[in-house]
């Protein structure tokens, strides 16, 4: 639940039958170990929620549900205990303090209304959600990475809260690395123009503020991942010389288990190779061929 880079657990009786928690934590785990795609979606509360068996504080600006955000952020700015008690009782309000366990706080002083709210908030987010949190931590133990999480929280905190890292034109020439033919040779000449095309293209992706590709899109055609994981991943430029079943091809191909990108290399003008570079980076039947 929650903002989609501020993630937290939910509540679902039929997930934790079927220990899809642990499973989701687990995956996790062995992605981290590998070197894989971190998280980069938990929120920072829910992330001090796996460190410690402590209850977390909750800013009210976190609960995900809007309506009792609202009602919880008018009893939190009462300006006199009998707004904040009548706001205890309009609405579904009393019902969630009844389940929290916050309803019988007494409200003498308008502290003990903003107690009574962030209580409530921290029930709401995290409190009922423990044993979805318990049954990720035990996934997430696998290998000893939620041991290491403890250890070393600010290390990880970023691969578990933070945005993953920005692709650019620059960073995408690094890790896609062409296999060139040798320098005077025709094809090396031919690759040569192909290269220097692909670098207007990446960096016309970049500039561009409403284009239909985006760079995750081709590094997902060529790979399979739409964000770069931890660990170094190379990515091999090759170039379709040869003629297949219908000629040569006007498309990018490419083998994700390799990681290897094929750009063609039959365009006459940059406007048609990039019109077909884009054409097949979008219409590929799930990735890697056009």
């Amino acid at each position: 639940c929650g903002p989609e880079n501020s993630r937290f657990l939910s509540y679902n009786v039929k997930c934790l039958e079927d220990n899809d928690y642990f499973v989701a934590g687990l995956i996790i785990a062995l992605s981290l170990v590998h070197g894989g795609i971190a998280p980069h979606f938990l929120s920072p509360v829910m992330f001090e929620a796996l460190l410690s068996d402590q209850p977390s504080t909750v800013p009210l600006q976190d609960v995900y549900d809007y309506e009792l955000k609202s009602s919880l952020q008018f009893l939190h700015d009462s300006d006199t205990v009998d707004k904040a008690k009548r706001c205890t009782v309009e609405g579904n309000l009393s019902t969630v303090l009844d389940l929290a366990g916050t309803l019988a706080m007494p409200i003498e002083t308008l502290d003990d209304a903003k107690k009574m709210a962030a209580a409530t908030s921290q029930w709401f987010v995290l409190g009922r959600c423990r044993p979805a949190l318990e049954s990720f931590r035990n996934g997430l133990s696998a290998l000893g990475v939620l041991e290491a999480v403890k250890t070393y929280p600010d290390s990880f905190r970023p691969l578990f809260c933070d945005l993953p890292e920005k692709l650019t034109a620059e960073r995408m020439e690094e890790v896609f690395r062409p296999n060139t033919s040798p320098v005077g040779s025709s094809k090396g000449l031919t690759e040569s123009l192909v290269l220097s095309r692909w670098s207007d293209y990446l960096q016309d992706i970049e500039d561009a503020e409403d284009s239909d590709i985006t760079l995750s899109d081709i590094l997902f055609f060529t790979t399979g991942c739409k964000v770069l994981p931890q660990r170094a991943m190379p990515v091999t430029v090759e170039f379709l010389h040869e003629p297949g079943t219908e000629g040569l091809s006007r498309f990018p191909t490419a083998n994700t288990c390799s990681n290897i990108l094929r750009l063609p290399v039959i365009h006459g003008n940059y406007e048609s190779f990039k019109a077909d570079m884009t054409f097949g980076f979008l219409n590929a039947r799930g990735f890697g061929t056009a």
